[in-house]
């Protein structure tokens, strides 16, 4: 019962390192960037609307997770809840396209005028109102 019982004790020592070497390695990877990872595809603003409205669950599978390049005319720009910088992408009937900037793209983005047409490369997170891209840079 002694051996038996120091086992138990080896074990569950050792499954708590494992553990606890685990999350620490999980916790400090780095975060996945759109900054250096090439688009899967490009399109406008109002193509990625029209695909998402026409069939979203189509839309779903073809876009959400992916790294895309979408172009449009920017409509409006702010900073968002988190302090990051935002931006809608549209036309000049509706918004179509909400987008999430990294914080180091406000100095780019105070640069450019309103009703400009832009790209911007993000991932793609699904359509609410708008559809909406995070963890976007400018890239034009």
């Amino acid at each position: 019962m002694n051996k038996l019982f120091k086992i138990l004790i080896y074990f569950v020592i050792t499954l708590i390192v494992v553990l606890g070497i685990g999350y620490l390695v999980v916790r400090n990877m780095p975060k996945a960037s759109t900054k250096n990872v090439k688009a899967e595809l490009s399109i406008t603003a109002e193509d990625l609307y029209s695909q998402f409205s026409v069939n979203e669950g189509k839309a779903n599978k073809d876009f959400i997770g992916k790294v895309i390049t979408v172009e449009g005319d920017l409509i409006d720009s702010f900073t968002d809840e988190q302090g990051n910088p935002a931006i809608i992408l549209g036309n000049q009937d509706s918004d179509l396209v909400f987008v999430t900037l990294y914080s180091s793209e406000s100095e780019k983005l105070s640069s450019l005028p309103m009703d400009q047409k832009i790209k911007i490369k993000g991932t793609c997170t699904g359509m609410l109102s708008e559809v909406t891209i995070n963890k976007a840079i400018v890239t034009e």
